[in-house]
C-alpha cells in the first residue's frame, strides 16, 4: 500500500500536466481572427484613437487582429449596404446616423435596423459652425456665404441643412462637403465664410470642450468665431423637419482661449462603435474587453480623448436594447452601468 501512494502521485501529477498541457495548447491553436474596423476621418478623434486601439490589440493580443479602414462619421451605412461585411467588420459611427440608417435615408439603400451598439468609443461631440467673419453671429447671417456644409450624409451635414431649409436660406448658401483638413485649408485661406467643427466634451458643470486636432491649426491661425443657434430654435427645425436635433451648450472661452467668445448653443454628436446583430457574441465581447483593457492608452491619443472611460463605456443616448448581446455580458461582468445621459 505504502508503495502505491507514491505511484498515484505520480500518476495525478502527470495527469495535471497533461491536461494543462493539452489545455494551453489549445488556447495557442485558436484560430487567428481579423476583423475590419471602419473609423472616421484622418485626424478626427475617432481615427486616432482607433489606430491606437488596433495597434495595442495586434501587438498584444493572442488571436484577434484588427484591420483599420478609414471611414467617416456615417458608416453605419457600409453596414447596412454590404450584407457580406456584417459578420467580420465593426465601425465608428454617430447614434444620429444609425437613425438615417433605420430610415433608409442616403446613404443606405434600404432600412436597416439590426445595427447594434458596443461602445461609446469619441464621447461626446459639440457641433460648432465655426466662422472667419465676426459679423456671422447667427445662422441668418449665413445668407448667401460660402459655407462648408461637412461630407454628405453625415449628421453635421444634415442637421445643418436641416436648419438653414427650416430658416428658409439654404438656397442661397454656397455649400461645399469637405472634411477636416479641406476645411480647415479653406478657413485659413479666406476661401469659405464657414464650416460645421467638431469639439469633444472633455468636462461638465460647466461643459468644456477640446478640438479636434485638425481645427488647432485653424485656431492658431486665424481669429475664429462661433455661431449661435438657440436651443428654440433647433426645436422648431426638428419639428418641421423630422430631423432628430438636440441642443448642447458651448460657454465662452470652453473650447479654447475666446473661443467661443460668448455663450452659445449648438448641437452634438454622439460617437459609437457598431456591429450587425450577426457579428459574432463572442467578437463583440471580445472588443468591448480589449477597449477598457487598454483604455489608458487610447486616453493619450488626444485631448479631447482624455474624456473616455472605461465606467462610460455605456453611458450615453440609447438604452439596453440597442446594445449587442456580446457588449451587454461584458458590462455586466464588469459592473458597467447603462445609463441614458452625458
Amino acid at each position: 500500500m505504502k508503495k502505491v501512494q507514491p505511484i498515484l502521485s505520480v500518476l495525478l501529477i502527470v495527469g495535471l500536466a497533461l491536461g494543462f498541457s493539452v489545455t494551453a495548447q489549445a488556447a495557442e491553436e485558436k484560430p487567428k481572427k481579423e476583423v475590419t474596423f471602419i473609423t472616421g476621418n484622418f485626424g478626427s478623434v475617432a481615427f486616432l484613437v482607433a489606430q491606437q486601439f488596433a495597434m495595442e490589440v495586434n501587438r498584444s493580443h493572442p488571436w484577434l487582429k484588427i484591420k483599420v479602414k478609414e471611414g467617416k462619421p456615417s458608416n453605419i451605412h457600409e453596414l447596412a449596404n454590404k450584407p457580406e461585411i456584417r459578420k467580420d467588420t465593426f465601425v465608428m459611427s454617430a447614434t444620429f446616423t444609425n437613425w438615417m440608417a433605420q430610415k433608409g435615408l442616403p446613404s443606405s439603400k434600404a432600412p436597416y435596423h439590426t445595427a447594434k451598439a458596443l461602445t461609446s468609443c469619441a464621447g461626446v461631440l459639440a457641433v460648432p459652425i465655426f466662422t472667419n467673419k465676426e459679423e456671422i453671429r447667427t445662422l441668418h447671417d449665413l445668407k448667401g456665404k460660402r459655407v462648408n456644409l461637412w461630407t454628405k450624409g453625415s449628421q453635421g451635414e444634415m442637421t445643418f441643412t436641416a436648419l438653414l431649409k427650416h430658416i428658409g436660406i439654404y438656397d442661397t448658401v454656397k455649400g461645399d462637403y469637405n472634411p477636416f483638413e479641406p476645411a480647415v485649408d479653406g478657413m485659413v485661406d479666406n476661401l469659405i465664410d464657414a464650416t460645421v467643427g467638431y469639439a469633444a466634451l472633455i468636462g461638465t458643470s460647466p461643459n468644456k470642450f477640446s478640438p479636434v486636432p485638425s481645427f488647432i491649426r485653424m485656431f492658431e491661425s486665424r481669429k475664429i468665431w462661433v455661431v449661435d443657434i438657440p436651443a428654440e430654435l433647433q426645436k422648431e427645425a426638428s419639428k418641421a423637419t423630422g430631423v432628430p436635433i438636440s441642443p448642447i451648450r458651448v460657454p465662452a472661452g470652453s473650447i479654447t482661449k475666446g473661443i467661443p467668445d460668448r455663450d452659445v448653443t449648438t448641437f452634438p454628436a454622439i460617437i459609437w462603435m457598431y456591429a450587425d446583430e450577426t457579428f459574432p457574441e463572442e467578437l463583440a465581447y471580445e472588443v468591448c474587453k480589449q477597449f477598457a483593457t487598454h483604455m489608458e492608452a487610447l486616453r493619450k491619443t488626444s485631448p479631447a480623448a482624455a474624456a473616455l472611460s472605461v465606467e462610460k463605456m455605456a453611458t450615453s443616448d440609447i438604452g439596453p436594447e440597442a446594445y449587442h448581446p456580446g457588449a451587454l455580458r461584458f458590462f455586466k461582468e464588469s459592473n458597467i452601468k447603462v445609463v441614458i445621459g452625458e
